[in-house]
């Protein structure tokens, strides 16, 4: 009866031991660099940097460092997001390959680990000969850009983790509300089986025609229609909130652009997948 006793007290000391232990620390952030892409080629003038962090305790601020050099933090103004959208504007001092690192940090202190990229910056004001090849592919827009950027969309984009395709849009053009009301727009997207999803969030914003321009990101979450595929149908000139940067740029009714778009995963367990950025719808004018 004794030992029985001892045991019990014990077992007892224990169970009011664990009970001052620490909680468990929650899944680590997660951040991603947007824009630019990596290998991509850049001007050397001043570039507006975008991101995006997750976690399920909200984000407090990112960091990035560009070349091992660590910039200012860039602070979320709305933690209790959980999903957050923050930019930096970076002025390359010199024309050469830049690794640009991006991490965040959770309301409790943790950090993400790093998303990196690496571009080059060049010098177009005084160009070196390169040899160019001329792809033939049909592209699925028209539009005619005083110079064509590096960032030129791909007719056929390859999707990441998440996703089982690139998304449909209909209709591929939309209006600006000036001389005509805008358009409406239906995005589809199909996403790889045995996901449990808890939404998936559609970012969209507005580039001008030589992708050197673009308004803030806007956001809007998609609806579940039959088996793993996602649409929503939205005015995302209305509804983004893109008239006063319309104005800042001086859009008239021959202006002609892009809506950029983004798809994101958000899981029952706070973790977060997400698409390339595309460039598959024109923005044009109505004359």
């Amino acid at each position: 009866m004794t030992r029985k006793l001892i045991i019990i007290f014990i077992i007892a000391i224990l169970v009011l031991t664990a009970c001052d232990q620490p909680a468990a620390t929650p899944g680590t952030p997660q951040a991603w660099i947007d824009d630019p892409l990596d290998g991509m080629r850049l001007p050397l003038e001043p570039y507006l940097i975008t991101l995006h962090s997750s976690d399920s305790l909200g984000i407090t601020n990112m960091i990035l460092s560009i070349n091992g050099v660590e910039l200012d933090p860039i602070p979320n103004p709305n933690p209790e997001k959980l999903l957050v959208y923050l930019t930096q504007k970076w002025e390359p001092p010199a024309p050469g390959r830049y690794v640009i690192r991006a991490r965040a940090q959770n309301t409790s202190g943790v950090w993400s680990t790093e998303d990196i990229v690496s571009v080059i910056v060049e010098d177009i004001s005084t160009p070196t000969p390169v040899i160019t090849v001329t792809p033939t592919l049909t592209p699925t827009v028209t539009l005619t850009p005083t110079q064509v950027p590096s960032t030129t969309p791909s007719p056929t984009p390859v999707p990441q983790t998440g996703f089982a395709g690139p998304p449909t849009f209909n209709p591929t053009q939309i209006n600006l509300p000036y001389d005509c009301a805008s358009s409406d727009l239906t995005a589809e997207i199909k996403v790889n089986p045995g996901q449990n999803i808890k939404v998936v969030v559609l970012f969209y914003r507005v580039s001008d025609n030589g992708f050197t321009q673009h308004s803030e990101w806007a956001d809007i979450a998609m609806n579940p229609v039959g088996t793993d595929t996602y649409r929503i149908t939205f005015n995302p000139i209305k509804a983004g909130g893109f008239k006063p940067w319309f104005g800042s740029v001086g859009a008239s009714a021959g202006w002609q652009g892009w809506l950029q778009t983004q798809f994101v995963i958000q899981d029952v367990n706070g973790t977060y997948s997400r698409s390339t950025v595309y460039s598959l719808v024109t923005i044009a004018g109505c004359n």
